[in-house]
């Protein structure tokens, strides 16, 4: 649980590294897809993360953590407990917590090797990828031609619904904000981007990787990857050279000087008077979350919260003003503080047990419970546990296996460790 130094040199991938790339891989492709299941949309990138990790529980590659499944154990029973002390025992409900079930029971799983940079590796080139897609994809607006997003061709009931896919850079503008064409949102994008930059400041150390991250970020015009990038280089100051950082600090100067010498410059400055607007951006995630309940609090303290499902009706539309409903809400509100703190418990030990740098932890922290609805989002949560969840060092998992089998065999067991 120690921050590792920075390194460059990336070692041959194992097996499981592989299967985890490929589930990183396939979350990024798929996250805007969806499955149509009667009124209830699945992610495909729930199917296909679980693909990845299954295979590697069956061969014995990945572990699933006994500490980690006590307290997923603990955890669901408490919100369980909450919804039939709120008097919910509708097929919508039950669906509804099924469903966080199911998305949340990846969590358990774990890879016992401390070292993070193979995975690092494919994820920097990744998000390298649809960072030029999605500069291209803002550029391209600039000379006249249009915004380019295949996907908005498919049938919409194969689309994710309720996300901002296709943002106008602001209200009545008709530049649209890139998404790289697989990312749900531009925030969204913003905050891998962010990720990716604090990943390469602490390991790799490329000035073309973190040129084209900038560029591509400016491109977003969204706050969110900026309080994300702040929490990691905040935190993580001193496993940053001296001389990446000067550079990272010339291109990111370099970078503003020419968003401020456009008009587009102005832009960026108006979002920090979006917090005194109703329903901007700034405000509807940032303020009014938090105003909210505070309210609540004060009117009683909500041991056992309104149940599943509520926020959205008693909460984030309340009034003709919008509010957002970050995981740390939604889960007090539809659930009550005692079962929220028990799987904030879960959740932190999930993320702060990994062998991923602190600073990355905490960033990764920030955008799972504050700066996105990672309560049943599958393409943030499974985002932050492939990143700063599942790879442990191997002295925290002292494995207690079945009997060894021979390495060609696959099994149909499943191992378990002791974290």
């Amino acid at each position: 649980m120690t921050d590792s130094p920075a390194k460059t040199a990336v070692a041959r991938p194992d097996r499981a590294t592989f299967l985890l790339s490929g589930a990183l891989i396939s979350l990024v492709l798929t996250q805007r897809l969806a499955l149509p299941l009667g009124a209830f949309q699945l992610p495909v990138a729930v199917p296909a993360v679980f693909l990845f990790i299954v295979w590697g529980l069956m061969r014995g590659d990945l572990l699933i953590g006994r500490t980690r499944l006590w307290l997923y154990g603990v955890a669901i029973g408490s919100l369980l407990f909450a919804s039939l002390v709120a008097g919910q025992r509708n097929d919508g409900v039950l669906t509804s917590i099924a469903y966080l079930c199911c998305l949340f029971s990846i969590l358990v799983v774990t890879k016992p090797s401390g070292d993070v940079t193979q995975l690092f590796a494919v994820h920097q080139k990744l998000i390298l990828v649809f960072a030029v897609v999605g500069f291209a994809q803002f550029t391209v607006q600039l000379v006249g031609l249009p915004f380019v997003d295949p996907i908005t061709r498919l049938p919409e009931q194969l689309q994710l619904a309720g996300y901002n896919t296709t943002q106008p850079l602001y209200f009545g503008a008709r530049f649209i904000k890139p998404n790289a064409m697989v990312f749900l949102e531009a925030s969204l994008l913003s905050k891998s981007l962010a990720i990716a930059l604090l990943i390469e400041l602490f390991y790799f150390r490329r000035l073309t990787y973190l040129t084209a991250y900038c560029l591509c970020y400016a491109c977003t015009f969204s706050g969110t990857g900026a309080i994300t990038l702040a929490v990691g280089v905040l935190t993580g100051f001193r496993l940053i050279d001296r001389r990446t950082l000067v550079a990272f600090g010339l291109v990111s100067l370099l970078a503003v000087l020419a968003l401020g010498a456009s008009k587009y410059g102005e832009v960026w400055t108006n979002r920090a008077a979006e917090f005194g607007k109703n329903n901007s951006s700034a405000r509807t995630r940032f303020i009014e979350p938090y105003t909210r309940i505070v309210e609540v609090f004060q009117r009683d303290l909500p041991f056992f919260g309104h149940g599943a499902g509520s926020v959205e009706e008693g909460f984030t539309q309340r009034g003709g003003v919008d509010a957002f409903d970050p995981t740390a809400i939604k889960l007090t509100y539809e659930y009550g503080l005692f079962p929220a703190c028990l799987f904030m418990i879960f959740l932190l030990y999930c993320i702060y047990s990994s062998s991923a740098p602190l600073a990355l932890k905490h960033a990764n922290t920030v955008v799972l419970i504050f700066l996105s609805g990672g309560l049943l989002e599958a393409a943030t949560l499974y985002y932050v546990f492939l990143l700063s969840g599942v790879i442990v060092a191997p002295a925290v998992v002292a494995s207690r296996t079945l009997p060894a089998r021979r390495p060609h065999e696959v099994g149909s067991s499943i191992e378990l460790a002791t974290e």
